[in-house]
């Protein structure tokens, strides 16, 4: 009887157990599965000012469990265009103090807010204090308001870095470099102890023409600009010793007025509408995150065009948060050359370039995407430099901003070794080998390895200069004029036929329309993320790895001096590997 008793309680509390476990999974999969669809956003415009803050504009990719409060460039250029149209619209509001953005994705949002002005649209920019990039965007605004405890920081276009020669050279440690490209310069914080003349020279051609493009448009929206920028930045403190900072911007013109951000309120509160009773009603500010929630158009369509984000730097393997992960991302390709409905393809670059191995792979899957009939045309945001240049080379077109460097066409390789730094401290280093090729990060390499290695870099270097003469139909003479690691903005490499235009991101998706000849077509903007299941089961293998790796008898102390080929390994898989080679 006792036993019957206990039995059923068991039972019970299973149930209740399994009950709870039950609601969670259920609660989980809705959570993960049906809220994301469930639009509870839109918003009431009527009468109210739109906002665009503290939102980061980007292009990353992003993990599972990343904020999707982030509107991309595009999104926010799409949410412009809907309210220039939107009768209901008559106030934007552009409160920039926390937003991160570049000077090339500044560019396009501008352009999307000259399209709100010339609609009719009052668009006012508010800084606490405004970065180069922030104040750029702020500038295509009707009225620049600072805070008055803010400044304008302008400080121009610069590439500065640490060089490492002589750290290296006092502690032993030697990095062997192997360079295709004169101009190719991301070995030099290594080789050299303070920037080459080949390095200041082109960098010097494309930071002039960088900043030389930022004032042309800063002074193209700033009728009221009283003062050369150049001027300005150079000699700030003696203008006007007497002067805060934000006094002297709106001195020289840079901005409008300034305001406390009770003060803005009270701004706003004299731009709104009167209620029938002629009283002035309290503006409410809706989110632009909230307002192209609601306005953006559901896709029916069978067919589409899709614009794939690819952000961050080239490497071999699967997900990386932020990085252009070859088995990934070569993954997604394959699945929309299987799509029927895709009809064009928008691949908007943001790399520095990264593997040379993984440019390849990746580049292969969207050759093999274009011969199957799908136009592709490649958007450049900041930067699509040597392996993203790379990738690109095949497209149908090519469109940067002025704001944009692309270019940077060579090969580098990099194979540190540790001998002279281990042997001052006692460590030997000694064996035997069947051949005269020896690989290692703590030897020093011999003239085969150096020969080999070089051989190597400059076979890839070939090989990019004739894949960049194919895809671009220029001449192998004309490519190696403008190779040798060369970086070109925007307007440079229009002239040299890198690219094909210049425009945003909005304008190529415009002419990829022209080019598949259908104007209506819809356009889904692919958000380049790995899904739960992507997530947890990456998670899972690191753990396991991690697990293994300490489960071992395998200790720290034993993995770095006792089996140095493990170290080595471990460290030509992250860095250098001769038969993928690193391109940057």
């Amino acid at each position: 009887m006792f036993t019957r008793i206990l039995d059923r309680i068991d039972f019970l509390r299973r149930l209740i157990i399994n009950s709870f476990f039950l609601i969670f999974i259920i609660a989980l999969i809705i959570g993960l599965f049906i809220f994301p669809f469930i639009n509870n956003n839109k918003a009431d415009i009527k009468g109210s000012i739109l906002s665009l803050s503290t939102k980061d504009i980007s292009d990353r990719s992003s993990s599972y469990f990343d904020s999707e409060e982030n509107l991309t460039v595009y999104e926010i250029a799409n949410a412009f265009e809907y309210a220039s149209y939107d009768d209901d619209v008559e106030i934007v509001f552009l409160d920039l103090s926390y937003i991160s953005i570049s000077s090339a994705s500044a560019f396009e949002v501008g352009k999307s807010i000259q399209l709100l002005r010339k609609k009719g649209k009052k668009v006012i920019a508010y800084g606490d204090f405004l970065t180069q990039s922030q104040y750029l965007l702020a500038s295509y605004a009707d009225e620049v308001i600072l805070n008055p405890f803010g400044m304008v920081f302008l400080e121009g276009f610069k590439k500065y870095q640490v060089y490492l020669k002589d750290f290296l050279d006092n502690n032993n440690i030697v990095v062997n470099t192997f360079v295709a490209g004169d101009y190719k310069s991301a070995t030099e914080i290594f080789s050299e102890s303070k920037m080459s003349e080949q390095d200041r020279q082109q960098s010097k051609i494309f930071l002039n023409d960088l900043w030389r493009n930022w004032l042309k448009e800063v002074s193209n929206n700033r009728s009221s600009l009283d003062v050369d920028i150049n001027f300005f930045i150079n000699n700030f403190n003696e203008l006007d010793p007497s002067l805060s900072a934000a006094e002297k911007a709106k001195k020289y013109g840079l901005v409008d007025k300034i305001l406390t951000r009770i003060e803005l309120r009270k701004y706003f509160y004299e731009l709104a509408n009167k209620d029938e009773n002629n009283i002035i009603k309290e503006p409410k500010t809706v989110s632009l995150k909230s307002y192209y929630d609601g306005k953006k158009e559901s896709n029916f369509s069978k067919d589409k065009i899709i614009v794939l984000n690819a952000y961050g730097e080239i490497i071999d393997g699967s997900f990386q948060d932020n990085q252009i992960s070859s088995e990934f991302f070569s993954k997604k390709l394959n699945e929309i050359s299987k799509d029927p409905s895709v009809k064009g393809l928008l691949l908007r670059i943001n790399s520095p370039g990264g593997s040379g191995f993984a440019s390849e792979v990746i580049r292969q899957e969207l050759l093999n995407l274009k011969n199957s009939g799908v136009p592709i045309v490649v958007s450049i945001s900041d930067i699509a430099a040597s392996g993203g240049y790379w990738i690109s080379a095949n497209a149908d077109e090519i469109w940067a901003t002025p704001l944009s460097v692309t270019g940077s066409i060579g090969v580098f390789a990099l194979l540190p070794t540790i001998e002279n730094a281990l042997s001052k401290f006692g460590f030997n280093y000694d064996g035997l080998s069947t051949t005269d090729f020896n690989p290692s990060i703590v030897a020093n390499p011999s003239e085969n390895l150096k020969s080999f290695i070089q051989n190597y870099v400059d076979r890839a270097y070939s090989d990019f200069i004739n894949l960049v003469s194919e895809g671009r139909n220029l001449n192998i003479d004309s490519v190696n004029e403008i190779s040798n690691g060369k970086i070109w903005t925007g307007t440079q490499a229009l002239e040299n036929g890198l690219i094909d235009n210049i425009g945003t991101q909005s304008e190529a998706i415009e002419r990829l329309k022209e080019i598949i000849g259908y104007e209506e077509i819809d356009v889904e903007y692919l958000n380049f993320k790995q899904s739960f299941f992507d997530f947890l089961g990456n998670n899972l293998l690191n753990f396991q790895t991690l697990n293994n790796f300490f489960k071992s008898d395998l200790n720290i102390k034993n993995y770095i001096f006792n089996d140095f080929n493990l170290l080595e390994k471990e460290i030509i898989n992250l860095r250098f590997d001769c038969l993928n080679c690193l391109i940057k």
